[in-house]
């Protein structure tokens, strides 16, 4: 099982100013990360498990910067690490590739949901099919910020949320205490648009990549969710998700929320995206035009990959640095 989660590299640079690291050799290196399989113990001796009883974190800190990003990382039914499998650790989402680029630079927290174990799998647990619900997201990773921010002290926070964890992200925000520490929020591959509503777009776009079979599911989806309305606490699944899951995110609009935020949001979204369609990223650039909001919008990338061309991936790299020089 491999995690497809390549966008993600290029948001490590939204965390520093400046990066003496050339963008073609990080290039290079970035894609042969995900090869190193050795337990995460061997791979990151310094890390640190942060544990404020039912929430962890993981720290990777840098005594030397006082530069923090906060990760907020998309769905999965594992630690938001990676999992263990015959004593190999098999690493998912954007942390590792962060670490590598900025660990001279700046500190990294990437945050766990829901009190996962470090390495876990947690796709046949019946408690968590019954809590891996929005507002548990949003409880669990406001408190470890909250609880964090309150015992250090950072020049610039930047808080990252892909997919699933830019979902959260406006709501994650809204619910911190300490929202005069947070500098500036990335949002990757979700916008405004309620889940639903993202759904009902898919149902009808011309773009490649979506199965007859989900298509179909997404042309009838009005009947699905009426059927897992109607057994909320049914530990039964729809499209590799949890019902609990479902009816928490179905309805919820991110718009709302970024309506009341008034610090720099960067979106980042692909225009061949067929997970969560651009029009949501697009609803909040063509009805909220007064926010301090920047949009990176990509023709070649996907939902999972800004790497379909070098062009892209150096022009994100150029223009989300430039962004993060005027937080």
């Amino acid at each position: 099982m491999k995690i497809r989660y390549f966008y993600l590299f290029f948001i490590a640079i939204l965390i520093v100013s400046s990066c003496a690291t050339n963008n073609k050799s990080t290039y290079n290196k970035l894609l042969n990360l995900e090869n190193n399989t050795k337990p995460i113990n061997e791979q990151y001796p310094n890390m640190k498990v942060i544990d404020y009883g039912n929430n962890k974190a993981y720290e990777f800190k840098n005594k030397n910067s006082d530069i923090l990003a906060i990760i907020i990382e998309g769905s999965g039914l594992f630690s938001v690490l990676g999992w263990e499998e015959n004593n190999q650790f098999y690493k998912g989402g954007l942390w590792p590739y962060l670490l590598e680029l900025f660990k001279d630079d700046s500190s990294v927290l990437v945050l766990e949901k829901l009190n996962f174990e470090l390495g876990k799998f947690y796709r046949y647990d019946i408690n968590f099919r019954k809590t891996y619900t929005l507002e548990n997201l949003v409880k669990c990773y406001s408190e470890i910020i909250n609880t964090y921010l309150s015992e250090n002290s950072y020049s610039k926070v930047v808080l990252v949320g892909s997919s699933e964890g830019a979902c959260v992200l406006p709501r994650v925000y809204k619910n911190t205490t300490n929202k005069n520490m947070i500098s500036g929020i990335v949002s990757v591959a979700y916008g405004g648009l309620s889940r639903y509503d993202q759904i009902k777009i898919l149902a009808n776009t011309q773009l490649e990549g979506i199965n007859n079979v989900n298509r179909e599911i997404f042309k009838n989806i009005d009947l699905y969710k009426k059927d897992i309305n109607l057994y909320p606490n049914s530990i039964g699944e729809f499209l590799d998700y949890p019902y609990a899951w479902w009816n928490s995110i179905f309805e919820y609009i991110p718009f709302d929320d970024y309506k009341e935020i008034t610090i720099p949001v960067l979106f980042i979204h692909g225009e061949l995206d067929v997970n969560v369609p651009i029009e949501s990223t697009r609803y909040i650039q063509d009805n909220l035009p007064n926010k301090p909001f920047e949009y990176l919008i990509y023709p070649d990338a996907d939902h999972y990959s800004f790497m379909n061309s070098e062009k892209t991936f150096y022009d994100l790299v150029t223009k989300s640095r430039e962004w993060l020089k005027k937080l």
